[in-house]
């Protein structure tokens, strides 16, 4: 079933030929004024046929109707009602400085721990100060420390802190499990005197 212009389309092709007959009166080229493209926007809009369930395909969700048509014929470009496809614009969460403080000061006990200089470990107040300047060079620079690289290397911190003591310890076991059977095994070597 066809549907009826509304007084506003009606009114919106009655614009268009009257501005397409006003650009050709004042002086452009004597091309005779073609008014098929506001009549083909509004037979396209009454000729739409019904749609049926489901989601429209991607070159109908927006730019069919009337109006739309419109906009794009009298302004050359996009009407203002389409939406862009993808996220809205605006300002992304930027990564949390206390967390990153946080996992700084874990990773600087790591390296404490591994490289035998406690000189190395930072208070939890220097760790906040240095995660709040890093969080600052990331925005000033517009890198982001968020969304998949974030959680990729917050994820890798948090193995690191979990599982580097843990191996520590391990092998601080074994070496010491290795040097009681060795000291073990020299006490029950017997001795001989050369008298």
């Amino acid at each position: 079933m066809a549907r009826k212009a509304s007084e506003e389309e009606k009114n919106a092709a009655a614009a268009l030929e009257a501005a397409l007959l006003a650009e050709g009166a004042a002086g452009t080229p004597a091309e005779p004024v073609d008014n098929e493209p506001a009549s083909l926007a509004l037979n396209a809009a009454e000729d739409k046929p019904k749609r049926g369930p489901g989601r429209p395909p991607k070159d109908q969700r927006s730019g069919t109707n009337a109006e739309d048509l419109l906009a794009q014929a009298v302004g050359g470009g996009e009407a203002s009602s389409a939406k862009k496809p993808g996220r809205p614009a605006g300002k992304t969460k930027g990564a949390d400085p206390i967390a990153l403080g946080n996992q700084l000061v874990g990773i600087h006990q790591l390296i404490s721990m591994f490289t035998g200089t406690p000189e190395m470990q930072i208070s939890p107040e220097e760790g906040k100060a240095l995660g709040e300047a890093v969080v600052g060079v990331c925005n000033e620079y517009g890198l982001s420390v968020d969304g998949k690289t974030g959680a990729a290397i917050q994820l890798f911190a948090a193995c690191a802190m979990i599982y580097a003591p843990r191996v520590m310890m391990i092998r601080m076991r074994y070496a010491q499990e290795a040097l009681a059977r060795q000291n073990e095994a020299n006490a029950n070597v017997p001795t001989y005197s050369a008298n």
